[in-house]
C-alpha cells in the first residue's frame, strides 16, 4: 500500500510548471475514445485539456483562489463545481450534502454561493490514513476558507457532522445536490460502492443531482484492484452501475471515454523512494494498474412511464426515415402506440453500447411531431452528428 499512501501526499505539495517525463503509457486495452472534444469537460476522464481551457483556468483562480496545478485532485473539484454549476443547483437556498469532505474548499465555495450546507466526514477512528495526511475534518474549522468566504457567514451556512456512508439509515434526506472527491473508492469495495450510491441518491430531492468522482482503471478492463482500502473502478463497472441504478430511478450521465491527446495525458506519475511524486499528476500507478479520475454524474428522476423503442438520429444535412423528413440532427423515435402528443417532454437515452457516445446523451426534448401511433421527432442537441440508428429508452416525468 506505499504507492496508495504516497499518491495523497503529493497533494500537499506545492506545484510547479511540470517537466515532461519520458513514461509513456499503453492505454489500448480497454475502449476508450481518442477524438476532439470540447474542454472543459467534454469527458468525464481528467485530461491535460481541461487544466489549459481558459474556463477552467478561470474557475481557478476566481472561485477557487487557486493557481493552476496539474494534479488530478484539483481536477477532480473544478468537475464537481462545473457539474453542479451547470445544473443549475448552486444556488441561493439549494441544500447541499458532502461526503468525506476532508479539508477541501468545495463546502465554502458553495456556501460562498448562497447554498445552505451540509459537510460530513467519517469517524476519527476510521480515519487514521487520512489524519495523517491532514485530510480529515472533525469540526467545522478545518473546512473554513476565509479567501473564499469569511468565517461567520461560512458558519451560518455550513455546519458539520461526522458520517458513516456504510451506515445508510444515517445518510440525511431532502438535498438538492450531493458531492464527493475520490471517497466512494474507500467504502470497502464495489458492492458497499454501489449500495452507497443507490441509497444516497435516492435520499436526493426530485431532480437532485450527485456528482462524485473516483478511480479508473485504464491498464485493464478485466483485472483490477480490489482492496478494502481502495477498489479502482474498470469501464465494465460503470456501465454495469448504470444499469443499476436506472432501475432504482436514478440516471446515471453517458461516461465520456476521451483519454485526450496532449502528450501530458500519457505520462505515469510513479512516485519516488521517498514517496514523492511529480508535479505532473494526471496518471498514477495503484497496485500495477494505470489510474486516472473519472467523474460520476447521477440525478434523481421519478418516471411516470417508461418505454422503449427504436431511434434514427438524422445527420447535419437532415434525413428522410419512413417516410418521415427529418431536419438536421432531429431524431425519430419509433414505439409502437406510444400514447405521447405534440409538446410534451419526454426523457430519452441511448441503449446501443456499440452507438457513438453523444456528449448530451441522455436528452430532454419537446416533441416535435407525432406522425402516427408509433412515431414521433425531436429536436436534439447533437451537432454535426452523422447518420445513426439504435436502441434506446423514453421516460416521461
Amino acid at each position: 500500500m506505499k504507492i496508495f499512501k504516497s499518491y495523497f501526499r503529493v497533494f500537499k505539495r506545492n506545484a510547479n510548471p511540470p517537466e515532461l517525463p519520458p513514461v509513456p503509457i499503453d492505454l489500448l486495452e480497454i475502449p476508450l475514445e481518442y477524438g476532439y472534444v470540447n474542454p472543459p469537460f467534454g469527458s468525464d476522464l481528467c485530461r491535460f485539456e481541461d487544466m489549459h481551457a481558459p474556463e477552467y483556468r478561470a474557475i481557478c483562480n476566481d472561485v477557487f483562489k487557486l493557481p493552476v496545478n496539474y494534479q488530478r485532485k484539483q481536477w477532480e473539484w473544478i468537475y464537481i463545481y462545473f457539474r453542479l454549476l451547470e445544473s443549475k443547483v448552486l444556488e441561493p437556498n439549494k441544500k447541499g450534502l458532502g461526503f468525506g469532505v476532508g479539508t477541501e474548499p468545495l463546502a465554502a465555495i458553495f456556501a460562498n454561493l448562497g447554498c445552505e450546507v451540509l459537510a460530513t466526514d467519517a469517524p476519527a477512528e476510521n480515519n487514521s490514513e487520512w489524519l495523517e495526511t491532514g485530510q480529515h475534518s472533525s469540526d467545522i474549522s478545518s473546512l473554513q476558507h476565509e479567501n473564499i468566504i469569511n468565517n461567520k457567514e461560512f458558519n451560518r451556512l455550513c455546519s458539520f457532522k461526522t458520517l458513516d456512508m456504510n451506515m445508510h439509515q444515517e445518510i440525511p434526506a431532502g438535498y438538492d445536490f450531493q458531492w464527493s472527491s475520490c471517497v466512494i473508492e474507500h467504502l470497502g469495495g464495489l458492492d458497499k460502492i454501489v449500495s452507497f450510491l443507490i441509497a444516497s441518491a435516492s435520499k436526493l430531492n426530485k431532480g437532485g443531482i450527485a456528482v462524485h468522482t473516483t478511480e479508473l482503471n485504464l491498464t485493464s478492463n478485466e483485472k483490477t484492484h480490489d482492496h478494502p482500502q481502495c477498489y479502482v473502478f474498470r469501464r465494465c463497472d460503470l456501465d454495469r452501475l448504470s444499469e443499476v441504478l436506472e432501475r432504482n430511478n436514478l440516471e446515471m450521465k453517458s461516461i465520456i471515454y476521451n483519454v485526450g491527446s496532449h502528450p501530458y495525458n500519457y505520462v505515469i506519475d510513479i512516485p519516488d523512494i521517498n514517496g514523492f511524486g511529480n508535479d505532473l499528476h494526471l496518471r498514477s500507478l495503484i497496485a500495477g494498474y494505470v489510474c486516472t479520475s473519472v467523474g460520476v454524474v447521477i440525478k434523481k428522476v421519478n418516471y411516470a412511464t417508461t418505454k422503449t423503442g427504436t431511434y434514427t438520429l438524422a445527420g447535419s444535412s437532415g434525413q428522410t426515415v419512413s417516410g418521415v423528413s427529418l431536419g438536421p440532427n432531429q431524431m425519430l423515435v419509433e414505439i409502437a402506440s406510444h400514447g405521447y402528443s405534440i409538446g410534451e417532454v419526454i426523457h430519452w437515452k441511448n441503449k446501443t453500447a456499440a452507438a457513438t457516445v453523444q456528449t448530451d446523451n441522455p436528452q430532454t426534448q419537446n416533441i416535435l411531431s407525432v406522425p402516427d401511433s408509433g412515431k414521433f421527432v425531436i429536436n436534439t442537441t447533437f451537432q454535426d452528428t452523422s447518420f445513426q440508428n439504435g436502441a434506446c429508452s423514453v421516460n416521461t416525468s
